[in-house]
């Protein structure tokens, strides 16, 4: 029987792989989106903080961290305290029903994450609704393959999604990328 600091040590390791941050730094996908100065900015699945450490430098403004798991969150919590990073505010909840106003945010940051949830068109609903107007929304996923071992979404059926949720698609890329065998691909749209 694996204890419960074993199992988060085992979940802290698969979501810092060095795989991912070497191979797909955060900066570069970051540097794809227009983040205004003082942007509050919602990262869904925050998980360890691949994205939302490298965006808390490139912001004045509030970086919402929500994530399902509160100790992951609290493991993120204190690195960003070891960082200096005062201006991120960790978030437990769910995904469909992201504990923040209508329009609070400027952009919303997903990184494989919108997989695992069974009701993706709420959750882009979600989305649209606590981004401002011309509000940017990031999504890394993982392309659906026929030896995908996970759950994953197509690209194709992730932007029809994010499209029928209200979104204007601005980019959509493959990216040179794989993870557990499966390629990643980008897609930036905007409310």
């Amino acid at each position: 029987m694996h204890s419960h600091h074993e199992r988060l040590q085992r979940k802290i390791e698969a979501l810092e792989n060095q795989d991912r941050t070497q191979k797909l730094p955060a900066d570069q996908l970051l540097d794809r989106l227009h983040i205004k100065p003082a942007a509050n900015i919602l990262d869904l699945g925050a998980g360890t903080g691949y994205l939302t450490l490298p965006v808390a430098d490139r912001t004045a403004g509030t970086v919402y961290a929500l994530d399902r798991d509160e100790n992951i969150l609290a493991y993120l919590s204190q690195k960003a305290k070891e960082q200096n990073h005062h201006n991120i505010t960790p978030i437990t909840g769910d995904f469909t029903s992201i504990p923040l106003g209508d329009e609070t945010v400027d952009t919303t940051l997903a990184s494989i994450s919108l997989h695992e949830t069974k009701q993706l068109p709420d959750v882009l609903k979600e989305i649209h609704r606590v981004l401002k107007d011309d509000g940017q929304f990031l999504c890394l996923e993982l392309e659906h393959t026929s030896s995908s071992s996970g759950p994953r979404v197509s690209s194709e059926q992730m932007s029809s999604a994010i499209i029928a949720a209200g979104f204007e698609i601005v980019e959509q890329i493959p990216l040179d990328f794989r993870m557990g065998g499966d390629p990643a691909y980008l897609i930036i749209a905007r409310r």
